[in-house]
């Protein structure tokens, strides 16, 4: 008859234990997460906390080979994304804009570092 020392022991209840333990982890509630009832200071201070000022610039000028490109404010950074949205292809648009670094070569377009949106959104 096994003792509840060795059962403590045995490989099984420590499989047991650690799968209970991600199950119990992944079910948290998520409640407010999506919920539409923010105020519009506390989406600003979410968005502003995750996300980067910019403009988007016509760069077409500069060299034929770039459309539109984004300049990040307070930074010496300018960004070329695969994709801008149509709406916000307007030179002088502020933007506030969430990314991440592209593995993608540098194009035709020597300006700006290849970036993939995350998400964009417009800004006063």
């Amino acid at each position: 008859m096994k003792t509840i020392h060795s059962f403590l022991r045995s490989t099984p209840f420590w499989y047991f234990l650690l799968f209970s333990f991600f199950i119990l982890n992944s079910c948290k509630n998520n409640k407010g997460l999506n919920d539409n009832s923010t105020s519009d200071a506390n989406e600003t201070t979410e968005m502003s906390a995750n996300m980067k000022m910019g403009i988007v610039i016509d760069y077409s000028e500069k060299s034929t080979d770039c459309g539109f490109l984004i300049e990040l404010e307070n930074e010496d950074v300018v960004l070329q994304a695969l994709k801008i949205p149509d709406e916000l292809m307007k030179d002088g648009t502020k933007v506030w804009i969430d990314y991440t670094l592209s593995r993608r070569q540098q194009g035709p377009c020597i300006y700006g570092k290849p970036i993939i949106i995350n998400d964009i959104k417009t800004r006063e």
